[in-house]
């Protein structure tokens, strides 16, 4: 049995780079980026007014109040114009400074009497510019290669002039839920069955981290019928994620299924609680992830484990997530062993909050599932978490 960071580490290690591929920008939130931008020309690529105001050469405003009389006008998107000493230019925000202007002087700032304008206030040089190249100077770096692109990131993209980018493609993943106890949510019921969940927190998680869902099927304990699904998800998928049968109970038929399909299994077990029967394995290129039936154990599994594997797959360079560090409101107890992992919420307390546990920490609790913010890591090694001691905590949503 490994350790939770010796087995992390495995996982990243058997991630199979995907090819890229070229994307439009619009389409490519979320996607990692395959190649470094640089930018083609200096950004800004001129020197511009950030504000709507009045563009001066800011000795003309040594001597205060100053008085300027106001001749032209610089609005954006016009070729910049030349401003005479001892006058100003009416200019607006994003307009190429006129020639010989230093300083902005922002319209609020100043009193116009027809076509003068007059202030008390100091102007510096610089003043409400920006400068050529004061973001990024030409050729230089904008946004490097493993970069998960978001909204934000991709403004910048844009501003560099870049309609398509090349991006990692999203891996493959095939679900297979394994158990005859098992049938679809609003499906017609059969006795003694129970709606499935697994799958559509997993698919989802699988989205978050940048993968594309190809199939989720669920399949009776069955072992042939098992061992063909197995075949076909290898043939059609990057990762193949099964869920249930990877113990060692009479039904545990998926196992044994993996091996008789040549994949060769590099972990059976993880020193992590809940979530300790999981398997890792590969065949040529492609990976199979086993996680334990139990929803909590499950999703833990998945979130931890499996998450980082698909991020490294793309080439993220932040494959496993940054947990926030916050005060336990209650005391929790360790397990002496195994990594504990804790399902609850942050709770605010005026200024500050903290990590209450959900009453109900059993690995098939679904309920603690759709009750919490997320979860907090307890090491093996921890003798104690006192109230008010800080560990990691990681919200479902920035998984």
């Amino acid at each position: 049995m490994l350790d939770f960071d010796s087995a992390r580490q495995r996982f990243l290690e058997v991630a199979v780079r995907v090819a890229s591929e070229p994307l439009a920008v619009s389409a490519a939130a979320g996607r990692v980026l395959a190649e470094p931008l640089f930018a083609m020309r200096a950004v800004p690529e001129f020197d511009t007014s950030a504000m709507d105001g009045y563009a001066i050469h800011c000795d003309d405003a040594k001597s205060l109040p100053f008085r300027l009389p106001v001749v032209g006008e610089a609005p954006a998107g016009g070729a910049p114009a030349r401003l005479q000493r001892a006058t100003a230019m009416r200019i607006f925000t994003g307009a190429a400074m006129p020639e010989g202007g230093n300083a902005v002087v922002m319209q609020e700032h100043v009193d116009r009497d027809g076509l003068t304008i007059s202030s008390n206030r100091a102007v510096a040089p610089g003043q409400h510019v920006r400068h050529r190249g004061e973001d990024l100077a030409a050729s230089a770096m904008a946004v490097d290669r493993g970069q998960r692109l978001h909204p934000t990131t991709l403004a910048l993209v844009s501003f560099l002039d870049r309609a398509r980018v090349q991006v990692a493609r999203a891996p493959k993943v095939t679900i297979l839920c394994t158990g005859s106890e098992l049938r679809r949510p609003g499906a017609p019921q059969r006795p003694f069955t129970i709606a499935e969940s697994n799958s559509t927190t997993i698919a989802l998680l699988a989205q978050q981290a940048g993968a594309v869902v190809h199939a989720t099927r669920i399949i009776d304990d069955d072992q042939s019928r098992i061992e063909a699904a197995i075949v076909q998800a290898l043939a059609d998928s990057d990762v193949l994620v099964t869920i249930g049968g990877v113990s060692v109970g009479d039904y545990d038929f998926v196992r044994p299924a993996l091996e008789r399909a040549d994949v060769v299994l590099d972990l059976y077990q993880v020193g992590i609680k809940p979530g300790k029967p999981i398997t890792l394995g590969r065949r040529d290129n492609k990976v199979v992830v086993g996680l334990p039936g139990n929803p909590v154990s499950a999703v833990i599994t998945f979130a931890l484990f499996a998450m980082p594997l698909l991020r490294a797959m793309q080439g993220d360079r932040s494959a496993i997530p940054v947990p926030t560090w916050v005060p336990l409101g209650n005391p929790v107890k360790p397990d002496a062993k195994r990594t504990r992992v804790v399902l609850g919420n942050l709770i605010r307390h005026q200024t500050s909050s903290r990590f209450v546990a959900h009453a109900n920490q059993t690995s098939g609790a679904t309920i603690a599932l759709g009750q919490t913010d997320g979860f907090v890591i307890l090491e093996a090694a921890l003798e104690t978490a006192a109230a008010g001691t800080l560990q990691p905590f990681h919200r479902w949503t920035d998984l």
